[in-house]
């Protein structure tokens, strides 16, 4: 996706290409930017910064980021449901060249103990 940045000093308008899936990530385990403040103890001028794509990205924060998530780095830079479904394809390959049972789930829990998006459901509403 690609988003117009404006600059306001200059007048000048620069394309910025999102390259990282913070947002959707803090979404998935149920927290917000405040958990950056509360969980991290960032200050909230970088929390904002981050979370809004503000400020570049570096190699010590995604690091940071991906610690706290407990996922790897790298799924910071896909949107969650990609990464899930190449950890569950990557434990389906491993599993079939084992002969063991295929994995019932590799998406990593979020640590509420809530499902996933589970504030977003909707109920289901039957025909009559």
């Amino acid at each position: 996706m690609i988003t117009n940045d404006r600059r306001h000093r200059t007048g000048q308008t620069r394309l910025v290409e999102k390259n990282w899936f913070l947002q959707q990530w803090l979404d998935h385990f149920d927290k917000r930017q405040a958990s950056l403040v509360n969980e991290l103890g960032w200050d909230k001028s970088r929390a904002n910064f981050v979370y809004h794509g503000k400020q570049p990205y570096r190699r010590d924060l995604v690091n940071e980021i991906a610690a706290w998530l407990q996922i790897e780095p790298y799924e910071l830079l896909m949107d969650p449901q990609e990464a899930i479904a190449i950890r569950y394809l990557r434990a389906a390959a491993r599993s079939i060249s084992e002969g063991s049972p295929l994995p019932a789930s590799t998406d990593p829990a979020p640590k509420s103990g809530r499902t996933p998006n589970a504030r977003r459901a909707k109920p289901s509403v039957k025909a009559a």
